[in-house]
């Protein structure tokens, strides 16, 4: 009887220590947290004053406005620049009267080939080959702007 009255009184005292233990590292832990709290709002503050890296705030609605299938090759894109000078008043007297126009061209072109317009016409098999007629390459795209600020 006295061997089970001494386990329970260790028992009931190793928990009441066991709860001062868990009480005081509660209570070491709501000071320090309410130390360092200002400590994190300067931080947080500093930092967003100091920091270079830009906040970026991505607008949650994109609008998708056309969706188009295509079934084509695109072989080609051309990007050209022309420089065109034209001139009126061309006489004797031409540099005190005339007028000169200096235009820039930019322009560009995408070309290939159209697969919608295959058939079953254009495919043949022979000998374990399947052979392919493409159809005729054509321009797809041919822009002129005159606009640089758009470039």
């Amino acid at each position: 009887m006295q061997k089970n009255r001494n386990t329970i009184i260790l028992l009931v005292i190793l928990a009441v220590v066991l709860w001062g233990v868990i009480s005081v590292v509660n209570t070491i832990q709501k000071t320090t947290g309410d130390l360092v709290a200002p400590v994190n709002v300067l931080n947080t503050q500093a930092a967003g004053i100091f920091n270079s890296t830009p906040t970026v705030f991505a607008d949650p609605v994109t609008i998708v406005r056309d969706v188009q299938s295509l079934a084509r090759l695109e072989t080609i894109h051309y990007s050209l620049e022309k420089v065109i000078t034209a001139e009126s008043g061309s006489g004797d007297l031409g540099f005190l009267f005339g007028d000169k126009l200096l235009f820039v061209a930019h322009g560009d072109v995408i070309a290939g080939i159209d697969l919608e317009k295959l058939d079953e016409q254009d495919m043949t098999l022979r000998n374990g080959t399947l052979y392919v007629t493409l159809p005729a390459v054509e321009v797809f795209v041919a822009t002129l702007d005159n606009d640089k600020s758009s470039q």
